[in-house]
């Protein structure tokens, strides 16, 4: 997001989404014309590293589905997987899976202070992701929320430094994708 930041400041405010679509990202935003969808577009799918992160996190959603349906006794055909990788891309945009991330990791942090990170800046779980400029704000803050980096400056004047959280280990936001199925859990048998 940085080089989209530094090559085209204009967007820098500007919200938009991305998500996977057949191997690649498809960003979508009702903000940007579609000639500045095209650009970031393009500048999002040349990251190898972000397309790597975002084809993993489809490919696990497709592959736990269908160990699913396996352990269920339905095991995927080849046209039904086709038919879940495709749902598995529209499984909802990565931005804002990281608002919702963000938002849910607040919940547990402390109240009657505010959190800073080590240049004296504030640390904010909460800042909306959905922009360039604000999804830089947000992942500092999330770095220092890991590696326990942030204080914490009470009302009182008290600080507590080196609390971690990992705001992505929430799985509570994480998009429900398990085939639909008459059983209720999956039991273990033993025999002797």
């Amino acid at each position: 997001m940085q080089s989209v930041v530094s090559e085209r400041p204009d967007l820098a405010d500007t919200h938009f989404d991305f998500h996977s679509s057949n191997g690649s990202i498809q960003v979508t935003s009702q903000d940007l014309s579609a000639t500045d969808i095209s650009w970031l577009q393009g500048k999002l799918n040349g990251n190898t590293s972000l397309v790597a992160s975002v084809m993993a996190f489809h490919d696990d959603a497709v592959s736990g589905y269908a160990e699913w349906a396996q352990a269920d006794g339905t095991p995927l055909t080849e046209s039904q997987s086709d038919a879940v990788s495709k749902k598995a891309d529209g499984l909802g945009g990565f931005m804002s899976l990281f608002r919702s991330l963000g938002q849910e990791a607040q919940k547990y942090q402390m109240k009657d202070g505010g959190y800073k990170l080590a240049d004296g800046s504030t640390m904010n779980l909460g800042e909306d992701p959905t922009t360039a400029a604000g999804f830089l704000l947000f992942a500092e803050s999330a770095q220092a929320a890991e590696n326990g980096t942030s204080s914490f400056v009470s009302t009182s004047g008290k600080t507590l430094y080196g609390g971690q959280m990992d705001v992505f280990q929430n799985t509570s936001v994480i998009p429900n994708f398990f085939p639909e199925s008459e059983t209720r859990s999956l039991g273990f048998s033993r025999t002797a």
